[in-house]
């Protein structure tokens, strides 16, 4: 999994108008991208020493922030917010229990609730389905809490505001009463493949999400960092994966959770979770299977 150097994060922390930074290594010169918050980012930004041998290269008027969406947000009859009939594809809209937001069901995910017991359900953002209520059992809906119960929150790990975070993730029991309610299957893609694979400059990836359906992004970066938005706090964020829209615009509010893939396998290569214009950000998978101790396949 990419690991941001320390460098990178000392460059964010000290530097407030400064919003996501990720370094070029494959070109010549190396080139350290800076996205700045303002319009006119100060003349001369302060790099740390391991990094004044590279070229900076400035973006300015970009900020991050978490993609999920009110419930009636662009609302129509996709098949990503309709309701559906179990076993349910993902790449569709859920919501949480006593939430006044939607998101993504990402991925079926396959996971140990104890070591004897098996289990598999949905992976999605922690601020998707946990945030606000971090408490087992809390009830997942789809495609919202006006129609049935699809999953209940197992597990979590969510941003420190006080310190570099990694993981804004969760999964979801899916065993309702005794049966599956959930498909292998993502809409719009198919069966993503068991093996997850590292994200890598220049990768095309696609994804389904709950607002802009399919759509497809090439990986511009990865080990960044970047400080992102959550409403009631700001968030740095480390270790992330970076995509940049393809032919049309790759997210939108409403698609946090979904699972971003490599489109020539189909493999799992990151969790989606925010984003600002062109860019969105991604959560690696393999980040996020070592701290699950999950797998994508049944």
């Amino acid at each position: 999994m990419p690991r941001t150097p320390n460098a990178i994060i000392t460059l964010l922390e000290s530097h407030p108008e400064i919003s996501l930074a990720d370094l070029t290594t494959q070109t010549d010169p190396r080139t350290i991208h800076i996205h700045t918050s303002t319009a006119h980012p100060r003349p001369s930004i302060t790099l740390p020493h391991a990094l004044q041998a590279f070229q900076i290269e400035i973006h300015p008027q970009s900020t991050f922030n978490i993609l999920r969406a009110p419930p009636l947000f662009a609302r129509d009859t996709s098949p990503q917010q309709a309701c559906q009939n179990e076993p349910i594809q993902l790449g569709c809209q859920i919501q949480p229990e006593a939430a006044d937001w939607v998101g993504t069901a990402g991925a079926p995910v396959a996971f140990w609730i104890r070591p004897e017991e098996p289990a598999w359900g949905i992976l999605s953002n922690w601020h998707v389905i946990a945030d606000g209520m971090e408490r087992q059992g809390r009830r997942i809906f789809q495609p919202d809490d006006t129609h049935a119960t699809i999953a209940h929150l197992l597990d979590w790990a969510g941003p420190d505001p006080s310190k570099p975070s990694e993981l804004d993730a969760a999964i979801a029991n899916a065993d309702i009463d005794g049966f599956h309610s959930i498909d292998w299957k993502i809409l719009g893609i198919g069966t993503p493949s068991p093996n997850s694979v590292a994200a890598a400059p220049g990768v095309a990836a696609i994804k389904t999400g709950r607002t802009t359906g399919t759509t497809e992004a090439i990986c511009t970066a990865i080990g960044a960092a970047a400080k992102v938005g959550y409403g009631n706090f700001l968030a740095t964020m480390t270790g992330l994966d970076v995509f940049t829209d393809a032919k049309t615009r790759f997210s939108a509010p409403g698609d946090s959770g979904s699972l971003i893939l490599a489109k020539a396998c189909l493999c799992p290569m990151s969790l989606l979770f925010a984003g600002g214009g062109k860019i969105t950000l991604g959560i690696p998978a393999r980040t996020i299977e070592n701290r699950f101790n999950l797998r994508f396949s049944p």
